[in-house]
């Protein structure tokens, strides 16, 4: 695993260099890591001296505390301009990358949707939402992050990293949609697409098109061989007038919602959120799905029985 002051070599494989690593830092900074390092900070916090520990300013009994004596600071005051004293410095709060996965997904979404555009000028709005779905899937992003070697850069807790948390394609894709996002802030929206464009031009250029805009029939090939479970679909919300109008579309496969989208029509809606369920499906870990799938069946088979 490369040392965390090694930084540039992982630039050199992004192709862009930070002008503040601790913006990249925090997008490979995994949720399991900063669970177990803000319990050593909150301890750090209550060392003697620390902000809020007994005899530190603020404490019960400390000058300026609720019914202590108050007292004249006869001390010269810091001149103007110098730097503050890091001891008397709140310490930032540590943060991991959801944040930034947040961010990250919204920034691809506008990048791969404008490039799909320039590149498909034939498709439709549905066929091109259909199209980004699977570019930026889970299975598509984590395989990105494998080829950059991104696993090798995450911070992880111990349990995660001990699981196989370097290889996960959801941790993965997460932290790939986070150093897109850290890119975006650092250098703003044309690194950001520098980025984007170079890392996923391949995908682009290769979507699968192919029997590709059938995807309720392939989603429940998919659920009846895996799960043993038809999908069914749902329309939560219409909405914009009769000549105008928009389906929003949930898949549920068993009581799990798997994919939602928008359409024109409730067919078009329906492919859309079929597609979204189907790449979700494709990078997730359906071994629980499948046991709880298997574990319905049987008492289903119990429950028919005389």
């Amino acid at each position: 695993m490369p040392e965390r002051n090694d930084y540039e070599v992982l630039e050199q494989v992004l192709g862009y260099c930070f002008r503040d690593r601790s913006t990249l830092e925090r997008a490979l900074r995994h949720a399991s890591w900063r669970n177990e390092h803000i319990d050593e900070q909150d301890r750090r916090v209550g060392a003697p001296g620390a902000p809020g520990a007994p005899g530190a300013p603020g404490a019960p009994g400390a000058p300026g505390a609720q019914g202590a004596p108050a007292q004249v600071d006869d001390a010269a005051p810091a001149p103007v301009g110098a730097a503050p004293d890091p001891t008397t410095q709140p310490r930032a709060p540590l943060e991991d990358n959801e944040r930034l996965e947040f961010l990250g997904d919204a920034v691809l979404d506008l990048i791969v949707g404008h490039l799909l555009m320039v590149r498909y000028p034939e498709l439709r709005e549905g066929q091109l939402s259909v199209t980004r779905a699977q570019v930026v899937s889970e299975a598509g992003l984590s395989e990105v992050a494998q080829t950059l070697g991104l696993g090798d850069w995450l911070l992880l807790g111990k349990g995660e990293d001990k699981s196989g948390g370097r290889g996960k394609a959801s941790v993965l894709a997460d932290a790939f949609e986070a150093v897109v996002a850290a890119v975006y802030l650092d250098g703003g929206f044309p690194a950001a697409w520098d980025l984007v464009g170079r890392l996923l031009n391949h995908r682009i250029e290769s979507v699968e098109f192919k029997g590709f805009y059938d995807f309720k029939t392939r989603l429940q090939e998919l659920t009846q061989a895996r799960l043993r479970e038809t999908p069914t679909y749902r329309v939560v919300e219409e909405s914009g007038p009769d000549h105008d109008k928009r389906f929003e579309v949930v898949v549920l496969v068993g009581d799990r919602q798997w994919g939602h989208a928008v359409g024109r029509s409730k067919k078009e809606a329906e492919q859309m959120a079929a597609a979204n369920a189907h790449f979700h499906m494709e990078g997730s870990d359906l071994r629980p799905a499948m046991r709880e799938a298997r574990m319905k069946a049987r008492q289903r088979r119990r429950g028919a029985k005389p």
